[in-house]
């Protein structure tokens, strides 16, 4: 799924090989940016451009209809060129339903929100979804969607 993304110009860690092992499985082996999660970021080394470029590879990579399904702070590095890269393709779905891609929304919106706040998580959504998008996106901020991990960090008010 990471070279289909790549080809929608979503930055991913770099394929080193594919190949197939003995049983038939594909096997692709890729080399990830050496730098920062998002998760790890100081709300003031998260700037506004960034935030907007989280969104705009998540944008990028819905419009090839690919759905991440696992977007956490964790999954997004920034790298040594204020560059972020979209990790961990493993739960990855193309030709993704629309709720699948609603749901990458709604953790990005709450994994952007643990690390600068929810008014400036908003802000940087709408820059680049527009109020439209935006909009979609409200049914679906809801604690079901989103993964345990990122439930606790809620809960816990660690942001």
């Amino acid at each position: 799924m990471s070279v289909l993304a790549e080809r929608a110009g979503v930055r991913v860690p770099a394929v080193v090989v594919a190949g197939r092992s003995a049983d038939g499985d594909c096997l692709l082996v890729t080399r990830g940016p050496t730098g920062t999660s998002l998760a790890d970021l100081a709300p003031e080394d998260a700037h506004d451009a960034l935030l907007d470029q989280a969104w705009q590879l998540m944008t990028a990579l819905h419009d090839a209809g690919i759905a991440h399904r696992r977007i956490d702070g964790t999954r997004l590095v920034l790298d040594q060129d204020g560059l972020l890269t979209l990790m961990d393709f493993a739960q990855a779905r193309a030709a993704a339903e629309p709720r699948d891609l609603m749901f990458d929304r709604a953790q990005l919106m709450a994994a952007t929100a643990l690390v600068v706040g929810a008014d400036r998580a908003v802000a940087s959504a709408q820059r680049v979804l527009g109020d439209a998008g935006l909009v979609a996106l409200l049914p679906f901020l809801q604690p079901a969607v989103l993964d345990r991990a990122t439930r606790a960090r809620i809960s816990a008010g660690e942001w």
